[in-house]
């Protein structure tokens, strides 16, 4: 009976585990080993989040593969807004500088808060699509205020994400480099797939 109990509650938790904005995510039980990063491949795109290090690289928390159609402008980056110069029209996210392309789309869900580049601050969560540029910048097409956020996942200030192609995979350092940064995987980084 007691085997059934904690059986039981592992299901139970696993039910929990997935948030419900990513209902649609599959988490993988297995740590991301070496075997695990070797099957990615470069220019596939994955979706991958981290605590950035005081060297510029990221501790990865979680990775999550996509498949799909995706454009050029399909990248996406989420972060707290920082460095908002208002005559400029420019921000930073994370080490990224912002640029906009005109005409940006503004959406707060129905908050009704985020209607123009005016309304935008510093410490805001935002999630940026768009595309990021050669020069290592990124050019925004879309804003969503996700601060909400902030109050019910504690931490989540302190964390950079970003929707990218992979651009180098290395199975011996368990890292994966993306948007120019590169994430270092460890035994507690969620692993999830999912369908676009």
């Amino acid at each position: 009976m007691n085997l059934r109990v904690r059986l039981l509650g592992a299901g139970l938790a696993s039910l929990f585990l997935a948030a419900p904005d990513r209902s649609f995510a599959q988490y993988d039980t297995r740590s991301p080993t070496p075997e695990l990063l070797s099957a990615l491949k470069l220019g596939q795109w994955i979706q991958v989040g981290g605590v950035p290090q005081r060297d510029g690289s990221l501790l990865c928390t979680e990775v999550k593969l996509v498949t799909g159609d995706f454009l050029d402008d399909d990248w996406a980056l989420r972060g707290v807004v920082r460095g908002l110069d208002q005559a400029r029209r420019e921000f930073a996210v994370g080490r990224y500088p912002v640029r906009l392309k005109e005409p940006v789309e503004y959406d707060d869900g129905s908050v009704g808060k985020l209607r123009g580049f005016s309304d935008l601050h510093e410490g805001m969560l935002v999630k940026l699509e768009g595309t990021y540029m050669k020069d290592g910048s990124f050019l925004c097409k879309e804003i969503n205020d996700e601060s909400d956020k902030l109050a019910r996942k504690p931490g989540v200030e302190k964390k950079i994400h970003v929707q990218a192609k992979i651009e180098r995979v290395d199975p011996g350092k368990r890292s994966i480099t993306a948007m120019g940064m590169t994430f270092f995987v460890t035994n507690n980084t969620k692993v999830m797939s999912a369908i676009r």
